[in-house]
């Protein structure tokens, strides 16, 4: 802003001339056309506070940068329409041209001859090949980059759970971290300008493209780090999230500490409960129920004094958890976690505040990468559909098995992702169930072809994917083989006990087939029940099949993935 403001510059219209045009043309698109004209193809380099800052029209952009153009320390590209928009606050706050804090530095020897050249020569370079912004290998406007990061990640108060992380004031890359965990792998869409843009967050980065996926090898991809560096710049110019919902993030902060606090009091053994957490079990054992309990906790974090003694005692709680987890129903908690987030609570919090004019108005969508998340499933289930696929091609087949697999109503709901299976497809929207801000439907003929093109694409099923394939066709054929043995007369001797659980006895199988061995023993336990099972038992078929596949199995030919696979040479029996 004080860049803008300056009066010593050397714009090609003068301040006057443009506080004129403004207050004779309030359409946004004829002021951005003009405030892009007033700007020459060279840069403007100026002292603030003791240090060097520079300004240069770079086509689109206005490119912002620290230090000298020929060693620039940090930089930012802004479009001419945000430049226009904050041109017109200046004036508007009466601010356009009154800033005599920069002084105008003309331009060092060294980069006036590296940007333009002398004695008729070509430049060395330009501001178009020169690095546009701090962002590495940027290809899409600044101000589409910082919308991407001021949406947040893909759940529930995102935002404030960012906000009250930056307040700690931590090094970048404790920031780094926290963003990267947070985020997961997970993916949005929003329109900027009329635009679509969808945003794919991965453990590498956030990547950024136009249109419904950010999965193709041109898209953007904003690093960690430098997302972690550029959401506190936005936070500290005011343009990250509103003031509404800046003044909320304290004491949503502390409810949701709040809530940790009580649920970890639920959970410990009644035999610790009278040593342990002593001041945050006491209001637990109120039991006034969990809106006042949390509220009273919530308050003690308030408060320096009270704060530093639930601090004290989650970490003699967490001493004792590291020694002995049986203090503890369930182990779901973290409470190394959770005693480094009150521990966070006594740092010198940083305010924020936000601009004036920020409100945005937002537009949101469900990207395409979303989807296919959703239609990928988990591990077992990607397996199974993929192996399904290969051996059905028949479009019908394939719709009734994936209709088989969610059943007639089936479903979950997070808090922003409601995800409903029905006879009919899927229902997929982000949001208040009953009003949601975005929503897809999907029809079952469309989900087939969706996945169709996915594994044809070669992005249904990932590496890990792909390693898991061998455990994968031992568990099911595991499962085959319980099957085969379900029902038998109680003289033909199993491979597992006959009192044992299903899930159990698919376990003992599994590991079963790991072992050439036991392969060989089973074999034969089946060959046995096989040769007296007659045509016309229900079971015969059955059984017919799961033999075959066991056969396939211990020669080395069996797979369910459509590989081929050359027989095994085994170890001639002994005369």
């Amino acid at each position: 802003m004080t860049l803008l403001s300056n009066k010593d510059d050397s714009l090609i219209f003068s301040k006057e001339q443009i506080e004129l045009f403004f207050s004779l043309h309030s359409d946004a698109d004829e002021r951005t056309e003009y405030i892009r004209q007033a700007f020459p193809a060279t840069f403007t380099e100026q002292v603030i506070n003791g240090t060097r800052y520079g300004y240069a029209a770079d086509g689109d952009y206005l490119r912002m940068y620290e230090g000298t153009f020929a060693n620039r320390t940090k930089e930012s590209g802004f479009s001419w329409t945000l430049i226009a928009a904050w041109v017109g606050q200046i004036i508007d706050r009466q601010e356009y041209g009154v800033n005599t804090s920069a002084k105008k530095l003309p331009p060092q020897d060294e980069q006036q001859m590296s940007m333009f050249g002398f004695g008729g020569e070509e430049p060395a370079s330009s501001l178009a090949d020169a690095q546009f912004s701090f962002l590495s290998d940027l290809r899409l406007p600044q101000q589409v980059i910082d919308e991407a990061l001021c949406i947040g990640a893909n759940h529930k108060n995102s935002r404030l759970t960012i906000c009250a992380w930056m307040m700690k004031d931590k090094p970048l890359e404790d920031n780094a971290w926290f963003l990267r965990e947070h985020y997961g792998t997970n993916g949005a869409g929003f329109y900027l300008n009329g635009r679509q843009y969808a945003v794919w967050y991965t453990p590498d980065g956030i990547r950024i493209d136009t249109g419904d996926t950010a999965q193709r090898p041109g898209a953007t991809v904003v690093t960690w780090d430098e997302a972690a560096r550029r959401i506190r710049e936005l936070l500290d110019l005011g343009r990250y999230m509103p003031q509404r919902e800046l003044d909320q993030v304290p004491g949503f902060e502390r409810s949701e500490l709040a809530n940790k606090l009580w649920y970890l009091c639920q959970d410990v053994e009644e035999g610790s409960r009278n040593t342990l957490l002593p001041v945050t079990m006491g209001i637990y054992n109120t039991h006034l129920g969990f809106p006042e309990e949390t509220a009273a906790i919530q308050s003690l974090l308030e408060q320096p004094e009270t704060l530093q003694i639930l601090v004290d005692e989650v970490r003699v709680f967490t001493d004792a958890y590291d020694k002995d987890h049986d203090i503890l129903r369930f182990h779901y908690h973290r409470p190394n976690d959770l005693l480094q987030r009150l521990s966070d609570l006594q740092r010198e919090p940083v305010i924020f505040t936000a601009a004036e004019d920020y409100a945005p108005q937002r537009r949101l969508f469900i990207s395409g990468d979303e989807i296919d998340k959703q239609l990928r499933g988990s591990a077992d289930y990607r397996l199974g559909v993929y192996s399904y696929f290969l051996s059905h091609t028949d479009h019908d087949e394939r719709r009734k098995y994936l209709k088989g697999i969610h059943g007639e109503y089936s479903g979950s709901y997070n808090g922003i992702d409601d995800t409903t299976w029905t006879t009919k497809g899927l229902s997929f929207s982000h949001g208040d169930i009953t009003a949601p801000y975005a929503k897809v439907e999907l029809t079952w003929p469309k989900i087939e072809k969706r996945i169709t093109a996915m594994i044809d694409a070669g992005t249904f099923l990932d590496d890990e994917d792909r390693a898991a394939m061998p455990d994968y066709e031992r568990e099911q054929l595991a499962e085959q083989v319980y099957r085969f043995f379900s029902g038998a007369p109680a003289v033909f001797e199993r491979p597992y006990p006959g009192d044992m659980y299903y899930t159990d006895a698919v376990g003992l199988l599994a590991r079963a087939l790991n072992d050439p061995a036991e392969v060989d023993v089973l074999y034969e336990m089946m060959t046995r029940l096989r040769v007296s099972t007659p045509e016309d038992d229900r079971d015969h078929d059955l059984r017919e099949r799961v033999f075959a596949n066991v056969s396939a199995y211990r020669d080395g030919t069996f797979s369910l993935f459509g590989e081929h696979r050359e027989p095994k040479d085994r170890p001639e029996a002994a005369p």
